[in-house]
Parts: structure tokens; sequence; C-alpha cells
């Protein structure tokens, strides 16, 4: 994998995870 695409899929996953935290409050 090329470091671009591990970023971006870091970042959605950062996303992910803060669009989860918002629902759990």
């Amino acid at each position: 994998m090329n470091p671009e695409a591990t970023k971006s899929l870091e970042e959605a996953i950062q996303k992910t995870l803060s669009t989860h935290a918002k629902n759990d409050k």
C-alpha cells in the first residue's frame, strides 16, 4: 500500500470513530 492510501484510510477511520463517539453520548 502506498503512504497516501494509508493516510486517507486512517483519516476515514478517525472520522468514523469520532462519529460513533458523538452518537454514544
